[in-house]
């Protein structure tokens, strides 16, 4: 009795460490692929200000752009907190 009672405990154990060690694992990876191959480019950005009706620089798409690359590296992608 006592060995199957040790076994389920072991097989818990087991099971939550690789649940834990797997959701690590992944959350790294996902970081990993948005860091090499981020969702906004500069074409994005151009798109977002021309929405206004306006023809942007190129100047001042770069300038948005990098601003907005300088602050996602300043928050890792997890943290970022969202205003309601």
């Amino acid at each position: 009795m006592n060995l199957i009672f040790s076994n389920c405990i072991d097989s818990f154990w087991l099971f939550l460490g690789g649940a834990l060690g797997g959701m690590y694992l992944v959350r790294k990876q996902i970081e990993k692929e948005f860091a090499d191959n981020p969702r906004l480019n500069a074409e994005a950005v151009r798109t977002l200000l021309s929405a206004n009706g306006q023809k942007p620089s190129e100047a001042k798409v770069q300038q948005v752009y990098h601003q907005i690359i300088r602050q996602q590296k300043k928050q890792p992608l997890l943290t970022i907190k969202r205003n309601k």
